[in-house]
């Protein structure tokens, strides 16, 4: 039979066991409360909303694209109709990203909600309630579902900012519609075909390349009414910058109706041009070069000929 002794010595064992256990669980406890509290209390960064939103190194950007989201949702609730979030950094580097909001109309969101925007993305977690009754207001009573429609370019954090963004609008209950990888064009369009300014577009992107290459034909024929001849077909080479462009001009040379217009994409994703890498539209305005992988030799040898001739006229005087 077990010793007296030894028998008090198991039980105080156990009890230490039990006790520490108790202990650590409570600590993890304790821990975990505190990393949520010091979360709800942390100001995210401070962020400016401009002409082209919110925008910053991509580290920077979780809280505030979820907080784009809800601002979208609650001006889509004012206007009792659909508002839109690009998730785009546009020119900037790959590492980079942003997001902006468009309004129902299809342009830019009013500007008088662009302190509204600052206010809701800067705060703390926990001031969230307080900020959105404050500076938003109770809801308008409308008639319409508010609907945020999202839209993201091909940079490779914009998908889960996308989802970010949808979780904030959803968060204000509002629907929310995926728009996909497109331009901000794009995206401007969907939503005021959305809202119904462009009635009976539908398909893809609110039939946005028909648009486009309805559009440019109906250019054409009026140009060759006036001039009272046939205008043969152009070619048209376009940067893509690496980038989202690439989707929107495949689409639009992909059209039948187009006939009068040969696009070429030049510099897409995929291609050995990384995003907006010595290329795209603010390359070649700061730089005043052509964009990597851009061609003229339609002209090269015509502007040769004019470079020689203007050479031997400089040397005749």
């Amino acid at each position: 039979p077990e010793q007296p002794m030894e028998a008090a010595v198991r039980m105080m064992s156990s009890r230490v066991v039990r006790l520490s256990a108790s202990a650590a669980l409570a600590a993890a406890v304790a821990y975990s409360w505190w990393r949520r509290r010091r979360r709800r209390m942390a100001k995210p960064p401070q962020l400016r909303y401009g002409t082209a939103g919110f925008r910053a190194e991509a580290s920077l950007l979780d809280v505030a694209m979820e907080r784009v989201g809800m601002v979208a949702a609650l001006r889509a609730r004012e206007v009792g109709g659909a508002t839109g979030v690009m998730v785009t950094a546009s020119h900037n580097a790959e590492c980079d990203n942003g997001c902006k909001i468009v309004d129902s109309s299809g342009e830019m969101l009013a500007q008088d909600w662009e302190t509204k925007a600052e206010a809701l993305a800067s705060c703390a977690e926990a001031d969230v309630s307080r900020v959105v009754d404050g500076v938003f207001g109770p809801p308008r009573s409308v008639s319409r579902t508010a609907v945020v429609i999202v839209g993201r370019d091909t940079r490779p954090h914009s998908l889960r900012f996308a989802s970010l963004v949808a979780r904030g609008a959803k968060r204000m209950g509002a629907a929310t519609l995926d728009a996909g990888e497109c331009s901000t064009p794009q995206l401007h369009h969907c939503v005021q075909a959305q809202n119904d300014v462009h009635r009976g577009a539908d398909g893809p992107l609110h039939s946005y390349a028909r648009g486009l290459a309805t559009a440019y034909e109906a250019l054409v024929a009026g140009e060759e009414e006036e001039e009272g001849e046939k205008i043969s077909s152009s070619r048209l080479v376009v940067d893509c910058a690496g980038g989202v462009g690439a989707l929107s001009v495949a689409a639009l040379a992909a059209r039948d109706d187009l006939t009068s217009l040969e696009l070429v994409a030049a510099n897409g994703p995929g291609s050995d041009a990384p995003l907006n890498d010595l290329c795209g539209a603010e390359f070649v305005q700061k730089t005043k070069r052509p964009p990597r992988n851009f061609s003229f030799d339609d002209h090269d040898d015509d502007d040769d000929d004019d470079q020689k001739k203007k050479k031997k006229q400089e040397e005749t005087f």
